[in-house]
């Protein structure tokens, strides 16, 4: 018998580093841009803002 676990443990979410300027394209391309770009801009700084505080 075996000390290590039978299963892998789910490792979190983490997108693909072109992901956000992947997303940021396609909604520079929506009819509702002008709000949404606005928006991912926002929340985005907000992120990596978090980010630096967290790692630091």
């Amino acid at each position: 018998m075996s000390a290590q676990p039978d299963h892998t443990p789910a490792t979190p979410y983490a997108p693909a580093p072109g992901s956000s300027a992947e997303l940021l394209a396609q909604l520079r391309t929506d009819r509702r841009a002008e709000r949404w770009v606005q928006a991912f801009e926002r929340q985005w700084a907000a992120a990596l803002e978090e980010s630096r505080q967290t790692s630091a």
